[in-house]
């Protein structure tokens, strides 16, 4: 499946470009991208500046919503899109509140830690040299084009001409809603769990856990799948599953579900869990 996604990511990127070239927008949009990414690395920077301030280079994952935020903000004034009840706006709303609800989450766990997330200390203990320059290049720069990459189908929706109301839309809608429910009940679900002093070292096997191992993933891809179906019904819409591939690829192969496998396999009651839950969909495993 790992192959898939590759293999896609090779024939969409020559797919966009040969759209591109053919329409002669090549140039056009490539500078539109361009602002969004430069937006996106600017407040990065800032973040990065707090972060080596205090020394806590995880500042990043609470930056990372706000971040997709600014693109799609960005997309939306240089897109000319008109104020009003129109897919443009309403994507945009939706991607704020995705990013606002996720920055308050993540916010708060990092204010009641006083060390830095183990994934970053990992990363760092591989590092060679200067451990600043390191962590705004590999992290917050890297972020800035992920989060870029994560937003193409809010950039596309909204930097495009002719676009209305279709039923991709409304289904596109749906489908983010049901995936914004199912993060933000997870999140909940495991924040209240965590909290617990008596759990600590165990399993959260429970609510939308007892059904899947990531239901806060899940949620999480079928927001941005979401967003990806509402650019279909755009000129050249298929442009937006770009992102979802992206996001899907990073929480599945790269940097969500195999770092957290690995931690916690080491609990009690791991293998006997993974053969009784699904990874991803809350549903009952048969």
């Amino acid at each position: 499946m790992k192959r898939a996604f590759e293999f896609f990511f090779v024939v969409y990127v020559a797919a966009a470009v040969t759209v591109l070239l053919q329409n002669d927008m090549f140039g056009e949009v490539l500078a539109r991208v361009a602002v969004c990414w430069l937006v996106s690395l600017l407040f990065l920077t800032l973040v990065y500046a707090a972060a080596l301030a205090r020394q806590r280079f995880d500042l990043v994952d609470t930056a990372w919503g706000l971040s997709i935020i600014a693109i799609a903000v960005t997309a939306y004034g240089i897109g000319g899109s008109s104020v009003g009840f129109n897919p443009q706006t309403v994507v945009t709303a939706l991607i704020i509140v995705w990013g606002l609800r996720l920055a308050w989450h993540i916010g708060r766990r990092f204010l009641h830690s006083s060390t830095t997330d183990e994934r970053y200390v990992q990363l760092m203990h591989k590092w060679k040299g200067s451990v600043a320059v390191n962590a705004y290049l590999r992290i917050y720069v890297v972020q800035s084009l992920l989060a870029l990459f994560v937003s193409i189908p809010a950039i596309h929706i909204n930097i495009s001409n002719g676009v209305s109301w279709t039923w991709w839309a409304f289904v596109g809608a749906g489908v983010w809603a049901v995936g914004f429910v199912c993060e933000v009940v997870a999140d909940r679900q495991l924040a209240f769990f965590v909290a617990q002093p008596a759990n600590k070292g165990k399993l959260m096997t429970n609510g939308l856990w007892k059904y899947a191992r990531y239901p806060n993933y899940f949620g999480e891809l079928t927001v941005w799948w979401g967003i990806a179906i509402m650019s279909l019904g755009t000129p050249h819409g298929w442009v937006g599953t770009g992102g979802a591939a992206v996001i899907t690829y990073l929480i599945v192969y790269i940097s969500g579900i195999p770092p957290k496998e690995t931690r916690l396999r080491k609990r009690e009651g791991w293998h006997g869990y993974v053969k009784t839950t699904r990874v991803l969909l809350p549903l009952r495993k048969h």
